[in-house]
């Protein structure tokens, strides 16, 4: 073989030695790329769907693949119940107001019922008509109870036991009679403690869940200082107690205060524990809808 044929020949081998090493380079990144089988480690196989983010080579560079949307077929779902309309109540009152509501509730003697513009009202029970009331919904077959009207010898005894829960209560003839006692005011002050204000917000919650009530608030001082600076004083405690009453939602037209000085004390004036007895609130809660006639003064 002469020198020509022979250099021919190695030119020959060395361009399919090249095309060979070439296959197998682009096989390998192919496999890198696309994950190969099984995915080399940490790279992950393309998957079709929108905005989907490839780990490839190089690392920490992102791809996003084209989505190729394939829309499912219609599935007939049999016996398919369509979820229950909203029901609407209407609620009739004896001033021939006609009201409706998305829900409503009752609690003691008041009915609380939300409007369809989603505001929650409050209104006295024995204030709905119920006759009325209850023909409108039921042409139009829809389910309305109200439950009885309660005693008022029922809601006065189970309203002063609520009471008694969180502080002393007693029933007397003009109403019951809530003491809001020394604990609440040290000598010569008429600001509320913060365990005064856990217990009168506790006494708010009972009261806006009556109706009809009317609270009347007695300050009083010991028989220490002059009648006239004692007058002042009790009746700065009193509406401290009023104040914080009405930002706890109890109706302000309803709730009165009076400051009464160092008269009807409970206990003797002449030791300490008597004159930290008799600095004090007393509320007197009176109404209708408890049986009892307005008053502010507490009798027993």
């Amino acid at each position: 073989m002469d020198s020509c044929d022979w250099a021919q020949e190695r030119h020959s081998m060395r361009f399919l030695v090249s095309g060979l090493i070439s296959c197998v380079l682009v096989t390998g990144a192919y496999a890198q790329w696309y994950g190969g089988y099984p995915p080399m480690p940490g790279y992950y196989a393309p998957y079709a769907g929108p905005g989907v983010v490839v780990l490839a080579y190089p690392p920490n560079v992102t791809y996003v693949v084209p989505m190729v949307v394939q829309r499912p077929a219609a599935v007939v779902v049999s016996n398919y119940t369509p979820p229950p309309q909203p029901v609407t109540y209407l609620i009739a009152f004896k001033n021939n107001v006609i009201l409706s509501a998305s829900t409503y509730w009752v609690r003691n003697n008041i009915l609380y019922y939300v409007t369809l513009d989603r505001h929650q009202k409050t209104a006295m029970l024995d204030c709905v008509d119920r006759v009325l009331t209850q023909r409108l919904n039921d042409e139009r077959d829809v389910a309305f109870y109200l439950p009885p009207q309660p005693d008022r010898t029922d809601l006065r005894r189970i309203l002063g036991q609520q009471l008694n829960l969180v502080l002393e209560t007693r029933d007397t003839p003009g109403g019951l009679v809530v003491r809001i006692s020394d604990i609440f005011f040290g000598f010569n002050d008429y600001n509320l403690t913060p365990q005064a204000r856990e217990k009168l917000a506790k006494i708010a919650g009972i009261l806006v869940t009556y109706g009809g009530l009317c609270p009347h608030l007695n300050g009083y001082t010991d028989n220490v200082g002059g009648d006239a600076y004692n007058l002042q004083l009790s009746s700065k405690r009193a509406n401290a107690v009023r104040e914080y009453l009405i930002s706890q939602g109890v109706p302000a037209a309803t709730l009165t205060a009076i400051g009464l000085g160092k008269s009807n004390p409970v206990a003797s004036n002449n030791t300490a524990e008597g004159r930290r007895q008799n600095r004090r609130v007393e509320m007197l809660i009176s109404g209708d809808s408890i049986g009892v006639g307005v008053t502010s003064t507490p009798t027993d």
